[in-house]
């Protein structure tokens, strides 16, 4: 009875040791698993973030050229020497609407007045130019031309900003466009990450904004709080807790003056890719890893886990080569068959 009483202790002991070690070998190599996943969408998202960067430049400069054939619109000069103010905005209006995307359009004076807007096509009270320094910019500029992220009636908004010669100087052509969830959803669409423009009144805590997102509600508003808390620096790359997921995240600047500041955020779910890395390998793709610089028996799990890769990526090379001198079935059989050595 002792004896019994004893090899059943002896027995949950070792079990129980089992376990552990093997709990232990699991979260270490789910670790791993975890820092090359996140190793993947970093180099990933360094990618993804310079092809925004090349991609909001070309657009900038297609918005530019949309402002131009305003500038040198014969029709548009015609309307603007009557002098009439409902005659220079339906033209306006009618070349906004030729515009993809573009939202707004006004006319202001050298002086900074605001002689014609689309967004107030009847005109009334007289109104300053609230971005006089675009103004100025475009008037350094070789081209006369400038563009800038600008707030307009609690919208974020890329304003581009060309000359209006007749034949000299005489006004500045402002063309805006919303950066809306559209916005951000374009960008997605040929980056394949999740993007979300955030903005913030530059040094005051507590100002950040989700402007523009392709996330729902509730992540839109984790980001904003996240980027308040410090958790977010601009050029780099951080992994942050969205709703129970992981998401690799990388700040970019876009845009920013004496008041404001623009960030694109760029987002990869880890949880995705741990998830798309554990069914390649279901699917054949046996060239997934585990990199782990251990000499104990988590290193050695790690080791035989990458053999099994190895093995398997060798036998699907070795059923490619018989499939192409046996039919599928030999190939099949030949593969099944144990190696047995000669005696």
């Amino acid at each position: 009875m002792f004896f019994s009483s004893f090899q059943t202790r002896l027995v949950v002991f070792f079990v129980g040791l089992l376990f552990v070690a093997l709990s232990a070998s699991f979260l270490a190599v789910n670790q791993a698993q975890v820092r090359n996943a996140n190793r993947v969408i970093t180099a990933d998202l360094a990618e993804d973030a310079a092809v925004f960067r090349r991609l909001f430049s070309d657009r900038t400069e297609r918005l530019l050229e949309a402002a131009r054939l305003l500038s040198s619109d014969f029709a548009f000069k015609i309307a603007y020497s009557t002098g009439e103010h409902a005659t220079i905005v339906s033209a306006m209006e009618n070349h906004l609407a030729r515009i993809v995307g573009a939202d707004t359009m006004l006319l202001v004076s050298l002086d900074d007045d605001i002689l014609a807007d689309t967004s107030l096509p009847e005109g009334g009270v007289e109104r300053r130019n609230p971005w006089p320094w675009i103004a100025a910019a475009a008037l350094d500029d070789d081209y006369g031309e400038a563009a800038s992220i600008v707030m307009l009636d609690d919208h974020l908004m890329q304003m581009m900003v060309v000359p209006f010669m007749v034949p000299d100087l005489d006004a500045w052509i402002f063309i805006g466009f919303l950066l809306n969830d559209d916005y951000a959803l374009m960008f997605e669409e040929l980056i394949l990450s999740r993007v979300s423009i955030l903005h913030e009144t530059v040094d005051v805590p507590g100002t950040c904004r989700n402007v523009a997102s392709t996330l729902d509600g509730s992540d839109r508003n984790r980001l904003a709080i996240l980027r308040d808390a410090g958790e977010l620096p601009a050029d780099t790359a951080r992994t942050v807790r969205m709703n129970g997921d992981g998401f690799v995240s990388s700040v970019i600047p876009v845009s920013r003056s004496a008041d404001d500041l623009v960030l694109a955020v760029l987002q990869r779910s880890l949880d995705e890719e741990l998830v798309a890395g554990a069914r390649r390998i279901d699917e054949g793709d046996y060239a997934q890893r585990v990199e782990i610089d251990r000499k104990d028996e988590i290193g050695v799990l790690a080791a035989s886990f990458n053999r099994m890769a190895k093995g398997l990526a060798e036998k699907e090379r070795v059923r490619d080569l018989l499939g192409k001198v046996v039919s599928p079935a030999i190939a099949e059989e030949l593969l099944s068959k144990e190696h047995r050595p000669r005696r």
